[in-house]
Protein backbone atom coordinates (compact mmCIF):
# COMPACT_ATOMS: atom_id res chain seq x y z
CA UNK A 1 0.00 0.00 0.00
CA UNK A 2 1.55 3.40 -1.01
CA UNK A 3 0.57 6.54 1.25
CA UNK A 4 1.55 10.23 0.21
CA UNK A 5 2.85 11.55 3.27
CA UNK A 6 4.11 14.98 4.07
CA UNK A 7 7.96 15.22 5.63
CA UNK A 8 9.59 17.86 7.60
CA UNK A 9 12.40 18.83 9.52
CA UNK A 10 12.12 20.00 13.10
CA UNK A 11 14.60 21.95 15.68
CA UNK A 12 12.91 20.13 18.48
CA UNK A 13 15.17 17.28 18.87
CA UNK A 14 18.72 18.13 20.25
CA UNK A 15 19.93 14.63 20.36
CA UNK A 16 22.63 13.75 18.17
CA UNK A 17 20.91 10.06 17.39
CA UNK A 18 18.39 9.46 14.50
CA UNK A 19 14.61 10.91 15.88
CA UNK A 20 11.65 10.10 13.63
CA UNK A 21 7.82 11.09 14.81
CA UNK A 22 5.28 9.47 12.73
CA UNK A 23 1.83 10.46 13.30
CA UNK A 24 -0.75 7.85 14.07
CA UNK A 25 -2.58 8.03 11.21
CA UNK A 26 0.16 6.33 9.04
CA UNK A 27 0.88 3.99 11.65
CA UNK A 28 -1.94 2.68 11.56
CA UNK A 29 -2.54 2.46 7.83
CA UNK A 30 0.71 0.54 7.29
CA UNK A 31 0.46 -1.62 10.82
CA UNK A 32 3.12 -0.62 11.90
CA UNK A 33 4.38 -2.44 15.02
CA UNK A 34 5.42 0.50 17.90
CA UNK A 35 8.39 -0.15 18.53
CA UNK A 36 11.69 1.84 20.07
CA UNK A 37 13.24 2.31 16.46
CA UNK A 38 12.48 2.05 12.87
CA UNK A 39 14.58 1.68 9.54
CA UNK A 40 13.79 5.13 7.10
CA UNK A 41 15.30 4.24 3.63
CA UNK A 42 15.53 6.63 0.97
CA UNK A 43 16.93 5.28 -2.42
CA UNK A 44 19.72 2.87 -0.99
CA UNK A 45 20.80 4.58 2.13
CA UNK A 46 19.05 3.03 5.37
CA UNK A 47 18.89 4.01 8.86
CA UNK A 48 17.86 3.12 12.17
CA UNK A 49 16.16 6.16 14.18
CA UNK A 50 14.09 6.64 17.01
CA UNK A 51 10.45 5.93 16.83
CA UNK A 52 8.28 8.84 18.89
CA UNK A 53 4.17 8.15 17.38
CA UNK A 54 2.50 11.64 17.13
CA UNK A 55 -0.70 10.81 19.14
CA UNK A 56 -3.21 12.70 17.68
CA UNK A 57 -6.02 10.04 16.59
CA UNK A 58 -8.42 11.84 15.80
CA UNK A 59 -6.84 13.32 12.38
CA UNK A 60 -5.81 11.55 9.57
CA UNK A 61 -2.88 13.39 9.49
CA UNK A 62 0.22 12.19 7.08
CA UNK A 63 3.29 13.75 8.79
CA UNK A 64 6.99 12.81 9.11
CA UNK A 65 9.00 14.83 11.38
CA UNK A 66 12.76 13.99 11.42
CA UNK A 67 15.54 16.27 13.79
CA UNK A 68 17.80 17.29 12.11
CA UNK A 69 20.15 14.29 12.23
CA UNK A 70 17.75 12.09 10.52
CA UNK A 71 16.87 14.37 8.31
CA UNK A 72 20.22 15.45 7.42
CA UNK A 73 21.85 11.98 7.36
CA UNK A 74 18.93 11.46 4.35
CA UNK A 75 20.04 14.68 2.59
CA UNK A 76 16.22 15.51 2.11
CA UNK A 77 15.35 18.83 0.59
CA UNK A 78 15.75 22.14 2.32
CA UNK A 79 12.16 22.25 3.04
CA UNK A 80 8.98 20.50 3.72
CA UNK A 81 7.85 18.12 0.95
CA UNK A 82 5.52 15.62 -0.17
CA UNK A 83 6.37 11.89 -1.05
CA UNK A 84 4.97 8.54 -1.61
CA UNK A 85 5.43 5.70 0.84
CA UNK A 86 5.40 2.04 1.78
CA UNK A 87 5.86 0.18 4.46
CA UNK A 88 8.06 -3.42 3.96
CA UNK A 89 10.63 -5.73 6.11
CA UNK A 90 10.85 -3.11 8.52
CA UNK A 91 11.41 -0.23 6.75
CA UNK A 92 9.57 2.70 5.81
CA UNK A 93 10.68 3.43 2.08
CA UNK A 94 10.21 7.35 0.99
CA UNK A 95 10.15 8.26 -2.86
CA UNK A 96 10.15 8.65 -5.41
CA UNK A 97 13.72 10.62 -5.79
CA UNK A 98 14.53 12.19 -9.57
CA UNK A 99 17.98 13.55 -10.05
CA UNK A 100 18.31 15.37 -13.68
CA UNK A 101 21.66 15.78 -15.31
CA UNK A 102 22.16 18.43 -16.95
CA UNK A 103 24.62 21.21 -18.25
CA UNK A 104 24.41 24.28 -16.05
CA UNK A 105 25.25 28.10 -16.21
CA UNK A 106 26.32 29.43 -12.36
CA UNK A 107 27.14 33.29 -12.42
CA UNK A 108 27.77 34.59 -8.86
CA UNK A 109 24.82 36.16 -7.28
CA UNK A 110 22.35 34.89 -9.56
CA UNK A 111 19.98 32.08 -9.75
CA UNK A 112 21.37 28.74 -12.21
CA UNK A 113 20.47 28.29 -15.22
CA UNK A 114 19.60 24.95 -17.00
CA UNK A 115 19.75 26.14 -20.63
CA UNK A 116 17.96 24.47 -22.79
CA UNK A 117 15.82 22.19 -20.43
CA UNK A 118 15.15 25.01 -17.39
CA UNK A 119 11.50 26.05 -18.05
CA UNK A 120 10.97 21.68 -18.33
CA UNK A 121 13.39 21.49 -15.06
CA UNK A 122 10.59 24.16 -13.68
CA UNK A 123 7.95 22.40 -14.78
CA UNK A 124 9.33 18.43 -13.25
CA UNK A 125 9.56 20.19 -9.70
CA UNK A 126 5.56 21.84 -10.21
CA UNK A 127 4.22 18.25 -11.76
CA UNK A 128 6.42 16.10 -8.49
CA UNK A 129 5.29 18.46 -5.57
CA UNK A 130 1.72 17.87 -6.37
CA UNK A 131 1.97 14.12 -6.65
CA UNK A 132 5.12 13.08 -4.51
CA UNK A 133 7.89 13.15 -6.21
CA UNK A 134 11.21 14.82 -5.44
CA UNK A 135 13.53 16.52 -8.26
CA UNK A 136 16.94 17.65 -8.14
CA UNK A 137 19.26 19.34 -10.97
CA UNK A 138 22.87 18.38 -11.29
CA UNK A 139 25.39 18.56 -13.51
CA UNK A 140 28.76 16.10 -14.14
CA UNK A 141 30.91 18.31 -11.99
CA UNK A 142 28.21 18.47 -8.97
CA UNK A 143 27.18 14.89 -9.12
CA UNK A 144 27.14 12.59 -6.50
CA UNK A 145 27.51 15.28 -3.52
CA UNK A 146 25.49 18.95 -4.87
CA UNK A 147 22.85 19.89 -7.06
CA UNK A 148 19.44 22.09 -6.67
CA UNK A 149 16.30 22.21 -5.56
CA UNK A 150 13.60 24.39 -5.82
CA UNK A 151 12.53 26.10 -2.86
CA UNK A 152 9.76 29.14 -2.39
CA UNK A 153 10.38 29.52 -6.30
CA UNK A 154 13.93 29.55 -6.70
CA UNK A 155 16.47 27.15 -7.09
CA UNK A 156 18.89 26.76 -4.07
CA UNK A 157 22.19 24.49 -3.26
CA UNK A 158 20.95 21.41 -1.40
CA UNK A 159 22.88 18.00 -1.02
CA UNK A 160 22.32 15.12 -3.46
CA UNK A 161 20.05 12.34 -1.64
CA UNK A 162 20.31 8.73 -3.00
CA UNK A 163 18.04 8.73 -5.73
CA UNK A 164 15.94 6.37 -7.19
CA UNK A 165 15.86 7.47 -10.80
CA UNK A 166 18.69 9.66 -12.92
CA UNK A 167 17.90 11.05 -15.55
CA UNK A 168 20.21 12.11 -18.38
CA UNK A 169 19.81 15.34 -20.24
CA UNK A 170 23.04 16.28 -20.71
CA UNK A 171 23.40 17.62 -24.59
CA UNK A 172 26.91 17.19 -25.76
CA UNK A 173 28.14 14.02 -27.19
CA UNK A 174 31.78 15.29 -26.69
CA UNK A 175 30.61 15.39 -22.80
CA UNK A 176 29.21 11.76 -22.89
CA UNK A 177 32.38 10.52 -24.46
CA UNK A 178 34.70 12.35 -21.87
CA UNK A 179 36.30 10.62 -19.26
CA UNK A 180 34.07 12.49 -16.47
CA UNK A 181 30.83 10.95 -17.59
CA UNK A 182 32.90 7.68 -18.11
CA UNK A 183 33.64 7.49 -14.49
CA UNK A 184 30.44 8.44 -13.16
CA UNK A 185 28.40 6.25 -15.76
CA UNK A 186 30.68 3.57 -13.97
CA UNK A 187 29.70 4.16 -10.27
CA UNK A 188 25.82 4.20 -11.63
CA UNK A 189 26.29 0.84 -12.73
CA UNK A 190 27.44 -0.30 -8.98
CA UNK A 191 24.32 1.93 -7.16
CA UNK A 192 20.82 0.61 -7.21
CA UNK A 193 19.89 3.95 -8.76
CA UNK A 194 18.01 3.81 -12.59
CA UNK A 195 19.77 5.73 -15.58
CA UNK A 196 17.57 6.87 -18.25
CA UNK A 197 17.88 7.78 -21.78
CA UNK A 198 22.17 7.37 -20.61
CA UNK A 199 22.89 8.22 -23.92
CA UNK A 200 22.10 9.18 -27.33
CA UNK A 201 21.74 7.17 -30.46
CA UNK A 202 23.13 7.01 -33.51
CA UNK A 203 20.99 7.55 -36.28
CA UNK A 204 22.97 4.32 -38.26
CA UNK A 205 22.43 2.60 -34.31
CA UNK A 206 18.93 2.78 -34.90
CA UNK A 207 18.75 2.11 -38.82
CA UNK A 208 20.33 -1.24 -37.93
CA UNK A 209 17.99 -2.05 -34.80
CA UNK A 210 15.41 -1.33 -37.06
CA UNK A 211 15.92 -2.57 -39.88
CA UNK A 212 15.93 -6.21 -37.97
CA UNK A 213 12.47 -5.63 -36.91
CA UNK A 214 10.91 -7.53 -39.77
CA UNK A 215 7.11 -5.54 -39.43
CA UNK A 216 9.30 -2.12 -39.78
CA UNK A 217 11.05 -2.65 -43.03
CA UNK A 218 8.12 -1.28 -45.63
CA UNK A 219 8.66 2.11 -43.54
CA UNK A 220 12.13 2.82 -43.54
CA UNK A 221 13.82 4.26 -46.13
CA UNK A 222 16.69 2.93 -48.05
CA UNK A 223 19.93 3.60 -45.93
CA UNK A 224 23.62 2.96 -45.61
CA UNK A 225 26.91 4.06 -44.37
CA UNK A 226 28.28 6.60 -46.92
CA UNK A 227 31.47 6.29 -49.12
CA UNK A 228 32.42 7.73 -52.16
CA UNK A 229 31.74 4.70 -54.10
CA UNK A 230 28.07 4.16 -52.78
CA UNK A 231 27.57 8.12 -53.46
CA UNK A 232 28.20 7.83 -57.00
CA UNK A 233 26.45 4.48 -57.39
CA UNK A 234 23.26 5.43 -55.77
CA UNK A 235 23.59 9.12 -58.18
CA UNK A 236 23.01 7.19 -60.83
CA UNK A 237 19.73 5.53 -59.37
CA UNK A 238 18.03 8.40 -57.72
CA UNK A 239 17.81 11.78 -58.67
CA UNK A 240 17.35 13.09 -54.69
CA UNK A 241 19.25 11.96 -51.77
CA UNK A 242 20.22 13.03 -48.47
CA UNK A 243 23.41 12.27 -46.22
CA UNK A 244 23.51 13.23 -42.81
CA UNK A 245 26.17 12.84 -39.98
CA UNK A 246 25.34 9.65 -37.68
CA UNK A 247 25.53 12.21 -34.97
CA UNK A 248 23.78 15.21 -35.96
CA UNK A 249 20.80 16.54 -34.42
CA UNK A 250 18.49 19.74 -34.74
CA UNK A 251 19.07 19.31 -38.49
CA UNK A 252 22.88 20.66 -38.33
CA UNK A 253 25.44 19.25 -40.76
CA UNK A 254 22.71 17.25 -43.48
CA UNK A 255 23.83 17.65 -46.90
CA UNK A 256 20.68 17.27 -49.82
CA UNK A 257 21.58 16.09 -53.73
CA UNK A 258 19.62 16.42 -56.60
CA UNK A 259 19.47 16.07 -60.01
CA UNK A 260 17.88 18.91 -62.16
CA UNK A 261 17.76 19.63 -65.74
CA UNK A 262 21.46 17.11 -65.94
CA UNK A 263 23.14 19.28 -63.25
CA UNK A 264 24.07 18.20 -59.86
CA UNK A 265 22.85 20.10 -57.10
CA UNK A 266 23.25 20.22 -53.69
CA UNK A 267 22.66 22.46 -50.21
CA UNK A 268 24.39 22.27 -46.98
CA UNK A 269 21.87 22.68 -43.71
CA UNK A 270 25.14 24.38 -42.09
CA UNK A 271 25.20 27.32 -45.14
CA UNK A 272 23.75 30.40 -43.71
CA UNK A 273 23.09 31.60 -47.11
CA UNK A 274 21.67 28.26 -48.44
CA UNK A 275 23.58 28.35 -51.18
CA UNK A 276 23.05 26.08 -53.76
CA UNK A 277 26.15 24.71 -55.17
CA UNK A 278 25.72 23.05 -59.08
CA UNK A 279 28.00 20.45 -60.67
CA UNK A 280 28.16 18.64 -63.86
CA UNK A 281 30.46 16.29 -62.64
CA UNK A 282 29.52 13.70 -59.88
CA UNK A 283 33.17 13.50 -59.25
CA UNK A 284 33.59 16.85 -58.22
CA UNK A 285 30.51 16.96 -56.27
CA UNK A 286 31.53 13.93 -54.33
CA UNK A 287 34.88 15.59 -53.67
CA UNK A 288 33.60 18.35 -52.57
CA UNK A 289 31.13 16.53 -50.47
CA UNK A 290 34.46 14.95 -49.20
CA UNK A 291 35.71 17.94 -48.17
CA UNK A 292 32.40 18.64 -45.89
CA UNK A 293 32.27 15.90 -44.26
CA UNK A 294 36.17 15.17 -43.55
CA UNK A 295 36.95 12.07 -41.51
CA UNK A 296 32.95 12.08 -39.81
CA UNK A 297 30.62 9.16 -40.24
CA UNK A 298 27.91 9.90 -42.25
CA UNK A 299 24.88 7.91 -43.60
CA UNK A 300 23.41 8.05 -47.25
CA UNK A 301 19.92 8.02 -47.71
CA UNK A 302 17.20 7.63 -50.23
CA UNK A 303 15.02 10.96 -51.02
CA UNK A 304 10.93 10.34 -50.25
CA UNK A 305 8.20 11.87 -51.96
CA UNK A 306 6.92 13.50 -48.99
CA UNK A 307 4.21 15.46 -48.86
CA UNK A 308 5.05 19.41 -48.91
CA UNK A 309 3.12 22.90 -48.31
CA UNK A 310 3.99 25.80 -50.64
CA UNK A 311 6.96 23.68 -51.52
CA UNK A 312 8.43 23.74 -47.77
CA UNK A 313 9.27 19.96 -46.07
CA UNK A 314 6.72 18.47 -43.91
CA UNK A 315 7.21 16.36 -41.16
CA UNK A 316 5.79 15.25 -37.65
CA UNK A 317 7.30 14.36 -34.27
CA UNK A 318 5.74 12.21 -31.64
CA UNK A 319 7.02 12.34 -28.64
CA UNK A 320 6.74 8.27 -27.16
CA UNK A 321 7.16 7.91 -23.51
CA UNK A 322 7.82 4.55 -21.45
CA UNK A 323 4.60 4.00 -19.05
CA UNK A 324 6.16 0.91 -16.68
CA UNK A 325 8.43 -1.52 -17.46
CA UNK A 326 7.31 -2.59 -20.88
CA UNK A 327 4.60 -0.19 -22.18
CA UNK A 328 4.76 3.29 -24.25
CA UNK A 329 2.16 5.79 -25.32
CA UNK A 330 2.42 8.74 -27.33
CA UNK A 331 2.30 11.99 -24.88
CA UNK A 332 2.43 14.60 -27.98
CA UNK A 333 2.45 15.14 -31.70
CA UNK A 334 3.37 18.42 -33.86
CA UNK A 335 3.30 18.76 -37.31
CA UNK A 336 7.04 20.50 -38.49
CA UNK A 337 6.95 22.76 -41.80
CA UNK A 338 10.42 24.15 -43.13
CA UNK A 339 11.30 27.84 -43.16
CA UNK A 340 11.72 29.69 -46.52
CA UNK A 341 14.39 28.26 -48.79
CA UNK A 342 15.05 25.00 -46.21
CA UNK A 343 14.83 21.66 -46.52
CA UNK A 344 14.97 20.28 -43.16
CA UNK A 345 11.76 20.99 -40.89
CA UNK A 346 13.65 21.27 -37.41
CA UNK A 347 12.43 23.86 -35.18
CA UNK A 348 16.20 24.88 -34.38
CA UNK A 349 16.50 25.43 -38.35
CA UNK A 350 13.38 28.21 -38.36
CA UNK A 351 10.23 25.28 -39.00
CA UNK A 352 7.31 25.76 -37.60
CA UNK A 353 5.04 24.13 -35.93
CA UNK A 354 1.21 23.10 -37.13
CA UNK A 355 -2.06 21.20 -36.00
CA UNK A 356 -1.14 16.90 -37.52
CA UNK A 357 -4.58 17.26 -38.83
CA UNK A 358 -4.65 20.43 -40.12
CA UNK A 359 -1.69 19.29 -42.07
CA UNK A 360 -3.33 16.22 -43.17
CA UNK A 361 -6.22 17.49 -44.14
CA UNK A 362 -5.28 19.54 -46.44
CA UNK A 363 -3.51 16.79 -48.43
CA UNK A 364 -6.09 14.03 -48.28
CA UNK A 365 -9.95 13.22 -47.48
CA UNK A 366 -10.75 13.60 -43.56
CA UNK A 367 -11.43 9.97 -43.60
CA UNK A 368 -8.18 9.44 -45.27
CA UNK A 369 -5.98 11.95 -42.94
CA UNK A 370 -7.15 10.06 -39.72
CA UNK A 371 -6.24 6.65 -41.05
CA UNK A 372 -2.84 8.03 -41.67
CA UNK A 373 -2.89 9.47 -38.25
CA UNK A 374 -3.57 6.52 -37.30
CA UNK A 375 -1.06 4.21 -39.03
CA UNK A 376 1.70 7.02 -38.03
CA UNK A 377 0.61 6.32 -34.22
CA UNK A 378 1.10 2.74 -34.38
CA UNK A 379 4.52 3.65 -36.15
CA UNK A 380 5.53 5.77 -33.67
CA UNK A 381 4.85 3.22 -30.79
CA UNK A 382 6.05 0.26 -32.65
CA UNK A 383 9.62 1.92 -32.88
CA UNK A 384 9.63 3.08 -29.64
CA UNK A 385 8.89 -0.72 -28.42
CA UNK A 386 11.68 -2.19 -31.07
CA UNK A 387 14.43 0.59 -29.92
CA UNK A 388 13.49 -0.26 -26.00
CA UNK A 389 13.79 -3.53 -26.64
CA UNK A 390 17.19 -3.24 -28.81
CA UNK A 391 19.39 -1.49 -26.88
CA UNK A 392 20.90 -2.84 -23.47
CA UNK A 393 20.16 1.00 -21.86
CA UNK A 394 16.72 2.36 -20.54
CA UNK A 395 15.44 4.69 -22.63
CA UNK A 396 12.35 6.14 -21.47
CA UNK A 397 11.47 8.82 -23.83
CA UNK A 398 12.12 9.32 -27.50
CA UNK A 399 11.24 11.51 -30.11
CA UNK A 400 10.16 9.59 -33.38
CA UNK A 401 9.73 11.38 -36.51
CA UNK A 402 7.92 10.61 -39.47
CA UNK A 403 7.13 12.14 -42.81
CA UNK A 404 4.39 10.68 -45.09
CA UNK A 405 4.14 10.20 -48.79
CA UNK A 406 1.70 11.35 -51.36
CA UNK A 407 0.02 8.01 -50.85
CA UNK A 408 -0.86 8.54 -46.91
CA UNK A 409 1.81 6.04 -45.98
CA UNK A 410 3.80 6.88 -43.18
CA UNK A 411 7.90 6.56 -43.06
CA UNK A 412 10.58 7.10 -40.15
CA UNK A 413 12.68 9.50 -40.68
CA UNK A 414 15.11 9.78 -37.41
CA UNK A 415 14.78 8.68 -33.66
CA UNK A 416 15.84 10.57 -31.32
CA UNK A 417 16.95 10.06 -27.86
CA UNK A 418 17.31 13.26 -26.11
CA UNK A 419 14.09 15.70 -27.89
CA UNK A 420 14.16 19.33 -27.60
CA UNK A 421 12.51 20.71 -24.52
CA UNK A 422 13.62 24.01 -25.76
CA UNK A 423 9.53 25.03 -26.67
CA UNK A 424 8.31 26.72 -23.44
CA UNK A 425 4.59 26.16 -22.63
CA UNK A 426 2.46 28.75 -21.40
CA UNK A 427 3.34 29.62 -17.54
CA UNK A 428 0.29 27.80 -15.72
CA UNK A 429 0.71 24.69 -17.93
CA UNK A 430 2.93 21.39 -17.42
CA UNK A 431 3.81 20.10 -20.76
CA UNK A 432 2.34 16.32 -21.12
CA UNK A 433 6.21 15.32 -21.47
CA UNK A 434 7.37 16.74 -17.73
CA UNK A 435 4.02 14.67 -16.33
CA UNK A 436 4.92 11.99 -18.34
CA UNK A 437 8.53 11.39 -17.06
CA UNK A 438 7.73 11.51 -13.14
CA UNK A 439 4.87 9.23 -13.80
CA UNK A 440 6.67 6.39 -15.33
CA UNK A 441 9.45 7.03 -11.65
CA UNK A 442 6.23 7.02 -10.15
CA UNK A 443 4.79 3.96 -11.85
CA UNK A 444 8.37 2.14 -11.58
CA UNK A 445 8.84 2.91 -7.90
CA UNK A 446 5.38 1.60 -6.85
CA UNK A 447 6.24 -1.35 -8.77
CA UNK A 448 8.89 -2.41 -6.97
CA UNK A 449 7.38 -1.83 -3.77
CA UNK A 450 5.28 -4.91 -4.30
CA UNK A 451 8.49 -7.26 -4.65
CA UNK A 452 9.52 -9.65 -2.17
CA UNK A 453 13.24 -8.12 -2.01
CA UNK A 454 13.95 -5.14 0.21
CA UNK A 455 17.20 -4.61 -2.25
CA UNK A 456 15.26 -1.27 -3.82
CA UNK A 457 17.41 -2.16 -7.08
CA UNK A 458 15.64 -0.35 -9.90
CA UNK A 459 17.89 -1.98 -12.57
CA UNK A 460 16.83 -5.38 -10.95
CA UNK A 461 14.71 -7.74 -13.56
CA UNK A 462 11.15 -6.39 -12.33
CA UNK A 463 9.27 -8.76 -14.56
Amino acid sequence: MILQVSVQESNYFEELTPIIQISFYIIEHFNIPIEKSISIRVGDKCISADLIPIQAKETKERSLIMNQTLYQELALPPATFEIQAYYKNHELCLGPFLTVLTEMKIKKDLPPFFGSIHDFSNELHQYGRQVGTVVFITSLSKYPHEGYYMKEGEWVKARLPHSDFIYNRIHSRRTENGKLFRQTFTEWTKSKSMLFNSRFISKWEAHEKLENATQLKAFLPKTTLYDKSIFLEWLSQYNDLFIKPINGSQGRGIIHVFQKDNNIIIENSNSPERTKLQYTSAIQAASDIQKWIKKKIFIIQESLPLITLENKKIDFRFLCHKINNDEWKITSVVGRISGEDQFVSNIAQGGKLSRPMDILHNHFTYERALLTYQLMKDLALEVSRVIDLAFDEIFVELGIDIGVDSTGNPWLIEVNSKPSKQLSTEKSQIRPSAKAIIQFCQNTWKERSNHDDNIGDFNADST
